[in-house]
């Protein structure tokens, strides 16, 4: 009930589509903006509701990711996927727009994984090389990126536990020494299957239990904790380090059965895009097989084709076809010359390069190993060559994109073709001071990358002056200044009652005719007027009209400038004064748009008592209700306000 002023205070509201159904009545608040985020999870019989509630809808989500299925409807009730919920035949919000061609666009950065290994698989697998990957100064993978890790002597229990224990064992291991010598980088840990995310959460249980030394680590990360999952819940985390369990593979037998659980079924290969994209700085993947073990000639499953060909990345840092070898070419023409010539230059004073380094998209035209890490790159070096050219914007080509390799521990320097047409020698000396200048305390990859993405402040636009807002004020008396002397009221000139009902006017706009004349014959002393001086009064009022400087709406007087009524409280006023006949309707309408106004939104039948008050009434009679009610039914009518669902608020284009 309270919901158009939670909305006034916070009007940004952050909830799931169900909660939205529960508890926001259809009608009762409305939104500019509704936004999706996860749109390939939401079903559209659950996002219509809230898509309904909005004035424009943004869908963002990954067609790549999981689709909504009936799992995540009774988690906790079911372990796995069963037969017949194939992924690919569920459709999702995200689908439902795809397919009514609403406008789109894809974000193409990738921003997420601090070293191009970790996103490189699912870019080519999933998303057709289209992302722009940029490369870490890390080529070697020694502290960040993708790690391969062999247990050949591990044994998957097929067709018994179904579960890998050994491996198990090593990946809890693994978690305990992260603990100790990483405790500062957050962990997840995703299994293939239940079964084997319970026996690492045994395996891991039992070594907390014989070694507490590490308890601080799984205390620590409030926003980030460390997890065990299955690849069927992992879809929305992130972790700086995460582990893989596969579990499945080379079985006591020697055989690799090409089963994965939900992996092998339609669609599996959005679990698998799901599972190896969850790190930030460090993935790790531990399983007794290799790719060679998987023969795709005994499989048609997309999910299996993709897990070969992320066991070979992981193991030799194959990727065949890949952005990255097809960027290392040289360009051709000038400028495939031009980052020739300057490779040559400094390769021939003794130093390693590589051009186009990484699986990305030529972020860094050439790098610069270090002599004594030569898998650590010291500097990058960018061209006005192709890359430069194929920057979308300016602020991308030289803001954004360097600020992002700067925050990934690269050290840039550009380079200009006409400088080294002009003079070669001095550009290579400058290349080489910037290779040999000494390193800043530079962003390093790990752990700092919350550091390195500095928040940047939000800064509120100049908001508008606001709309003046009608103010209850103490209804002021008028005081005319009345001289008749000996002469009786009635013999006063027209013109002298025309100036005195005037002033009265002036002061109490509008006003009921008969206050106006009461006012006059306070101020005179007459206490019971004949006919002679209402009849000269109402003359009087006559002419005061014919001048213009009065207008009468009904049985009240307006100043002629006077547009909307006041609402003044007349609780001080006498009783003859305060009947309710005495106030106008639009006086009784302003009263109401306060009450509104001030509420953001009230039930109809609580505005009389609401609005009655501000005039100074302590009580509501039956009558004050019937003329209430029929201003409101005007003030709809009119679009001053609006009926949203049963509670009356100010209309969108009206002010308060």
């Amino acid at each position: 009930r309270a919901g158009n002023p939670i909305q006034a205070i916070k009007p940004v509201f952050m909830m799931s589509p169900l909660s939205i159904a529960a508890y926001l009545s259809p009608g009762s608040i409305k939104f500019d903006l509704v936004v999706f985020d996860e749109a390939s999870q939401v079903k559209p019989v659950d996002a219509l509701g809230a898509v309904m509630r909005g004035g424009q809808v943004v869908v963002v989500g990954d067609s790549q990711q999981l689709p909504p299925t009936p799992f995540f409807e009774t988690v906790g009730q079911v372990e796995e996927y069963s037969e017949d919920e194939a992924a690919s035949d569920i459709e999702s919000i995200l689908g439902l727009f795809a397919a009514q061609n609403a406008p789109s666009r894809m974000l193409r950065w990738h921003y997420r994984s601090r070293h191009d290994s970790l996103i490189a698989v699912s870019n080519h697998e999933f998303y057709g090389d289209e992302l722009v990957l940029f490369p870490s100064p890390d080529a070697r993978r020694e502290d960040t990126g993708l790690f391969y890790r062999h247990l050949p002597d591990t044994v998957y229990g097929r067709g018994t536990t179904g579960t890998n224990p050994l491996e198990a064992d090593a990946v809890a291991r693994a978690v305990m020494e992260h603990a100790k010598t990483r405790p500062d980088l957050s962990l997840g840990v995703a299994a293939f299957s239940m079964a084997q995310t319970r026996e690492i959460q045994d395996r891991l249980e039992e070594l907390r239990r014989e070694d507490p030394s590490g308890e601080g680590f799984f205390a620590a990360h409030a926003d980030e904790p460390f997890f065990v999952k299955n690849l069927e819940t992992v879809q929305g985390d992130e972790r700086d380090v995460v582990f893989i369990s596969i579990g499945y593979g080379r079985a006591e037998d020697g055989r690799v059965d090409l089963n994965f659980g939900p992996l092998n079924r339609e669609g599996g290969e959005r679990r698998l895009n799901v599972l190896i994209t969850r790190a930030r700085l460090r993935c790790e993947v531990f399983t007794n097989m290799t790719e060679d073990d998987i023969d795709l000639e005994r499989t048609q499953s997309q999910g299996v084709r993709s897990l070969r060909t992320f066991l070979a990345f992981a193991h030799r840092g194959i990727l065949e076809s890949s952005a990255g070898e097809a960027g290392a070419a040289m360009e051709s023409g000038p400028a495939g010359r031009f980052q020739e010539s300057v490779a040559g230059a400094v390769a021939g004073k003794g130093y390693l390069v590589a051009e186009s380094p990484g699986w990305g998209t030529g972020a860094v035209d050439l790098a610069v190993s270090d002599p004594e890490q030569p898998g650590r790159y010291i500097l990058g070096v960018e061209f006005d060559g192709p890359s430069y050219d194929r920057a979308r914007s300016a602020r991308d080509r030289d803001r954004l994109r360097p600020q992002v390799l700067e925050g990934l521990g690269w050290r840039l320097y550009r380079a200009w073709s006409p400088d080294w047409a002009s003079n070669p020698q001095r550009e290579l000396e400058r290349v080489l001071a910037a290779i040999n200048a000494p390193a800043t305390p530079a962003q390093p990859a790990t752990p700092g990358h919350q550091a390195n993405e500095a928040i940047e402040t939000i800064i509120r636009d100049v908001e508008p002056a606001p709309v003046a807002v009608t103010q209850v004020t103490e209804y002021q008396a008028a005081r005319p200044e009345v001289r008749v002397e000996d002469v009786e009221l009635a013999a006063a000139s027209t013109l002298s009652l025309a100036l005195w009902a005037a002033e009265v006017v002036e002061k109490e706009s509008p006003v009921h005719v008969s206050e106006v004349a009461r006012r006059i014959l306070a101020e005179a002393g007459v206490k019971r007027p004949g006919k002679r001086v209402q009849d000269a009064i109402n003359e009087a009022i006559d002419q005061l009209l014919e001048s213009g400087r009065v207008s009468r709406r009904g049985d009240f007087l307006w100043r002629a400038d006077m547009e909307r009524a006041p609402v003044r409280d007349r609780s001080g006023l006498p009783a003859a004064s305060r009947k309710l006949e005495m106030i106008s309707d639009e006086e009784l309408a302003e009263a109401a748009c306060v009450v509104v106004g001030r509420s953001y939104g009230i039930a109809r039948k609580q505005l009389p008592a609401a609005a009655a008050k501000l005039l100074g009434y302590s009580r509501t009679t039956q009558a004050m209700k019937a003329r209430f009610d029929g201003v409101v039914g005007a003030l709809l009518s009119d679009g001053r306000l609006e009926d949203d669902g049963g509670h009356l608020v100010l209309a969108s284009s009206s002010g308060p």
